[in-house]
């Protein structure tokens, strides 16, 4: 008398199979976490690239003038001021919307990441991102200040570029 085999697989086989696909899930599952973080990343760069372009629009209309949002343009022969917004802040907003609306905001961890610089004179700007999820492209600062703003970007509107950080910005 034979005995009838059945083509089931071990209990062996089956759990080799089942760890091999945990551990291959589980690769899946942090590559995917770091995606999203690159795309919001990659977002940002374009919305720093959109405000650039909608900035473009605004000076072709205003005699090659960059928005000066807040304060009066300053006189010609008078020494400009520097200084610098939030692209969530409400006069910048106004001044863009012909252009693009909504205009991009961003915001991480709660602290306002976009900002638009510009000089008082309306001659030079630039959009810039404070911090990067990916650590990569980081500036440098911790606070919203002048004299923490990249050595990059203080470079281009006050003078010769020196090319000292890593940061993200569109400079006009």
């Amino acid at each position: 008398m034979r005995l009838k085999k059945f083509g089931a697989f071990t209990l062996v086989e089956l759990l080799v199979v089942v760890s091999v696909i945990l551990v291959l899930s589980t690769f899946v599952a942090l590559n995917l976490i770091g995606a999203k973080t690159k795309a919001r990343d990659e977002k940002r760069i374009n919305d720093a690239n959109i405000i650039s372009s909608a900035l473009d629009q605004y000076a072709l209309d205003n005699n090659r003038l960059y928005p000066t949002p807040g304060m009066s343009p300053t006189p010609p022969g008078t020494t400009p001021a520097f200084t610098f917004v939030s692209t969530s802040d409400a006069g910048f907003k106004a001044k863009l919307s012909p252009y693009l609306n909504p205009v991009p905001t961003d915001t991480l961890n709660g602290n306002d990441n976009l900002l638009y610089l510009f000089r008082s004179d309306g001659q030079k700007a630039a959009v810039l991102f404070l911090k990067f999820e990916t650590g990569t492209k980081m500036c440098n600062t911790t606070g919203v200040t002048w004299s923490l703003l990249p050595e990059v970007l203080r470079g281009y509107l006050t003078g010769p570029p020196v090319r000292t950080e890593k940061c993200y910005y569109v400079a006009k």
